[in-house]
């Protein structure tokens, strides 16, 4: 049984694999999978280790900007709010269209396809090359993405179109020896051999015909997508891989770790300040103060080459004096202690050198890796992000391109799978599809009645729905610019709503209901409150305007500017629907706070 290796065994596995032999495309790809992974160090002495020179160091931090670009840029094209809408063509019926759509979402409900399609898209910014197989497992479709360094392709005369496809890889069996992988995908064969030593296949001893078959199927294509990343498809026929995120950039990757790293070691060396004394005899005063233990970051090198002489160099260490909260110094007169820090004019260097590579990098990357303090805390409007992100939406824009075609494609390539299967299939939408499908693929395929309908990058702010809204409707002299479905559709994520068509259909059946209850000649007549003259409350009801002149009234009897007795007239007969009984509730409680109006005496005032 071939098990994939431990980390334990990751270091003789990788000996095993460059003593027996392998491409420089496998190297090649090995390399940018590893930078972009974080193991592109390994092997290489530590960083605080001050017996090697530092540029041969691996860096103690690191700053994985190319894996952090792609994250983004993935999730930029292929995010759960980003992820395209499948249509279909507007030539097929609309029974066919309806048939086909429901296959293609139950597709991409069973495989997870967004979560797989940003897996691919960030394999393809990895390596440059993403490589997926198709397959269906006992009844239910697959997909799998195999490393690209494992496989040669065989393209047909178009150049994009796989013949052939040859996976070969080593294992690591449990007896510590090496075992060669071998499947063979050859229309109209798919052969997998059983596993045999890799020493064998190094020195060319193997003649694959000879070697027992584990497995074996018929295929009448190859199920697998083959997508060169960044490759124009002009100069793309003759080229195996794409270009990688950060093809080109390993030396400036390099140097920002390393200056990140740097960076960090000036912090810890000036974070803990040294102290000082002056005027004290080092000699005399050694056992006044406590002592501690000076770590020597060679100790361990000097150890093992010299253990003899070792022993003797550490008895005659000079510890420092032990600083502590509870630690007591006495010193002699005319002693003194201080603290030595530096300047921080290093750290000040370094900091600028880090910024520098990392707008140098992200500038070459065509991403934005935007601070959130620089952003604010407010809410950004969609045009200032745009603007913002303008490079990076740039690239997302080609990118959309680019694997807009390869998610088709997948698409395509597992429903033919599950079309051309010799067992039952378990989706519930393939058989409603068969006939249409049948048709679409003798016409020229699946993926040509399909295409992909993408969205805004960002969702507009409510400030800036609001203005659109009433500049709309503005224009339009009031009238409603949005349906209720419409509107629905916009507070519905925000509110918590159900914005689907089936419950705004049964709420407007249900409004429309009540309506014609109401209206029905039989409906039972309306319980309207009725004023005690006989009069309707709609009736007795006051406008605005009259509202506004009662209460200018009963303000100036209140102020002292109106007299109560030629309010109460004046009320009466302003508003005839009043009797006395209102009239003296309203003006009662202004009897004891009235202002008495100021008193003139020989042309002035007296209170």
């Amino acid at each position: 049984m071939i098990l994939s290796p431990t980390p334990t065994d990751l270091a003789a596995l990788d000996r095993k694999l460059r003593a027996l032999g392998e491409s420089d495309r496998y190297w090649r790809l090995q390399r940018l999978r590893r930078r972009w992974q974080g193991t592109g160090y390994d092997g290489r002495p530590s960083f605080w280790d001050s017996s090697v020179p530092l540029r041969e160091r691996a860096p103690a931090v690191q700053s994985l900007i190319g894996r952090t670009a792609g994250q983004r840029l993935a999730q930029l094209v292929f995010g759960d709010r980003a992820y395209p809408r499948v249509v279909a063509s507007s030539a097929l019926p609309e029974v066919e269209r309806a048939a086909v759509l429901a296959l293609v979402a139950e597709v991409e409900r069973v495989l997870h396809l967004r979560r797989r399609m940003r897996a691919s898209l960030c394999e393809g910014l990895e390596v440059g090359t993403v490589c997926v197989i198709g397959e269906v497992l006992e009844g239910r479709p697959t997909l799998r993405l195999v490393p690209p360094e494992w496989c040669a392709p065989t393209f047909a005369a178009d150049g994009r179109t796989l013949a052939a496809l040859v996976i070969e890889r080593k294992l690591l069996h449990p007896d510590g020896r090496l075992y060669l992988y071998r499947r063979e995908i050859s229309p109209p064969r798919d052969v997998v051999y059983q596993p045999v030593l890799a020493e064998r296949a190094a020195a060319g001893a193997i003649d694959w015909a000879t070697v027992p078959v584990e497995a074996e199927a018929e295929c009448s294509f190859v199920p697998a997508v083959w997508h060169r990343h960044g490759v124009e498809p002009i100069y793309g026929d003759c080229e195996i891989d794409g270009h990688a995120l950060l093809e080109g950039l390993e030396d400036e990757v390099e140097a920002l770790d390393l200056a990140l790293s740097q960076l960090h070691r000036n912090a810890l060396y000036n974070g803990e300040p040294q102290i000082v004394r002056t005027g004290v005899d080092p000699v005399e005063d050694a056992a006044a103060l406590p002592r501690g233990r000076v770590a020597r970051s060679d100790t361990g090198t000097f150890d093992r080459m010299f253990s003899a002489v070792a022993s003797w160099a550490r008895g005659q260490e000079q510890s420092a004096t032990v600083k502590a909260p509870g630690r007591v110094w006495s010193l002699p007169a005319g002693g003194d202690a201080k603290m030595l820090e530096s300047s921080g004019a290093g750290a000040g260097i370094i900091e600028r050198n880090v910024d520098a590579l990392r707008r140098v990098i992200v500038d070459a990357l065509g991403v934005v890796l935007a601070d959130p303090q620089q952003l604010g805390s407010g809410e950004l409007s969609a045009r200032a992000l745009s603007l913002l992100m303008a490079p990076m939406l740039a690239h997302a824009d080609d990118l959309r391109t680019e694997y807009g075609d390869v998610l088709l494609s997948v698409i395509d390539l597992v429903i033919r799978l599950c079309v051309t299967a010799q067992g039952a299939v378990y989706l519930a939408s393939l058989e409603p599809a068969r006939a249409s499908l049948a048709r679409l693929y003798q016409s020229g395929g699946l993926q040509r009645a399909l295409d992909l309908s993408w969205g805004e990058y960002f969702e507009p702010s409510w400030s800036e729905v609001q203005a659109a809204i009433t500049a709309a409707q503005t224009a339009s002299g009031g009238r409603p610019v949005a349906t209720l479905a419409e509107a629905r559709a916009i507070v519905a994520p925000v509110l918590g709503l159900d914005a689907s068509t089936d419950t705004l259909a049964a709420e407007e059946r249900d409004g429309a209901a009540q309506v014609a209850a109401v209206l029905s000649p039989d409906a039972p007549a309306l319980d309207v409150p009725v004023a005690p003259d006989g009069a309707t409350v709609q009736d007795t009801a006051l406008n605005g305007a009259q509202v506004s002149s009662l209460v200018e009234i009963l303000a100036a009897v209140s102020a002292g500017t109106l007299p109560v007795e030629s309010a109460r007239p004046l009320i009466l007969a302003a508003f005839p629907a009043f009797d006395d009984v209102r009239v003296e509730a309203m003006l009662a409680p202004l009897r004891a706070s009235r202002v008495p109006a100021p008193v003139t005496v020989d042309g002035g005032t007296a209170e």
